[in-house]
């Protein structure tokens, strides 16, 4: 994920492949040099081969990603510091900046936990149904609420005497063949702060996918948990269609203070899986 940005706005060809979520990209005279200076730089395995892989897959396109930034949010200044650090290229957008032309300018809209959108969800909903994609992390995922979306939050209106998780880890199971968990193993540990948990409502006309999901009644991995077998049939992460586009919905803290690297592949996943096209490797 770390060169993908330059490579894809170099011109270079990036193919994400079904099954395993490898990436594949041919040799050129501009991916090799980039490919080698990441490795190099940021640790990232790249291996050589000598037949293109074949097969089904997901071809990147360059992406434009706007971050939600009121200068207030410390959630928003780590997730611009994991963006800058893995070389994405965005701009930050300040809540009086979202208005009709927001879609001729971004694809992604990422809004960090705690920052409140609630002045701007008719504009949200233009953007998304236009064909842009949100991702909304932690308490920003109650977006989804308000655009009336299949996903309501199922331990927020229960009292602190039968649930409380203020600030702990806890693991999820996770479907492998979705888009936004390509790279994730089946399990993941994510962190829980006082965050929502999606019950999905039955016989909506919007079909959520259940991304991730506490499958256990002691999901509670480390930390301190009240009540954590209400969490059990929850989602921690739906990809809900809403018009042409999509919204991202991440209960769990997934950036939290640019510490919980395990969950950074669902924030890079979304931001370039939605606008990904199907392809075959060629040979």
């Amino acid at each position: 994920t770390c060169a993908l940005p330059i490579l894809l706005a170099a011109g270079g060809d990036v193919y994400w492949l079904r099954g395993d979520g490898r990436m594949y990209v041919p040799a050129t005279a501009t991916s090799v040099p980039v490919l080698r200076k990441a490795v190099a730089d940021l640790g990232i395995v790249a291996e050589g081969i000598t037949t293109p892989p074949g097969g089904e897959a997901l071809k990147l396109r360059p992406v434009r990603v706007a971050l939600w930034d009121d200068n207030r949010s410390p959630e928003s200044g780590w997730i611009r510091w994991i963006l800058e650090r893995f070389e994405f290229r965005f701009e930050r957008i300040a809540p009086d900046a979202v208005d009709a032309r927001l879609r001729s300018r971004f694809d992604v809209v990422i809004l960090p936990s705690t920052n409140d959108a609630g002045a701007n969800v008719a504009q949200l909903r233009a953007f998304i149904e236009n064909g842009g994609t949100v991702i909304a992390i932690g308490k920003s995922s109650m977006l989804g609420v308000d655009l009336g979306l299949p996903g309501m939050d199922a331990v927020g209106p229960l009292p602190r005497s039968e649930f409380n998780i203020p600030g702990s880890l806890v693991q999820a199971r996770v479907d492998t063949s979705h888009p936004l968990a390509f790279g994730l193993g089946e399990d993941i540990d994510l962190f829980f702060d006082e965050s929502p948990a999606f019950r999905v409502i039955e016989r909506s006309a919007t079909k959520p996918s259940r991304v991730a999901w506490f499958s256990s009644p002691t999901p509670l991995r480390s930390g301190w948990a009240w009540g954590q077998s209400a969490l059990r049939g929850h989602a921690a992460a739906l990809d809900v269609p809403l018009g042409r586009g999509r919204v991202l919905m991440f209960g769990p803290e997934i950036t939290f203070r640019a510490q919980s690297h395990g969950a950074f592949k669902f924030l890079f996943n979304g931001i370039y899986s939605p606008s990904a096209a199907a392809a075959a490797v060629p040979r």
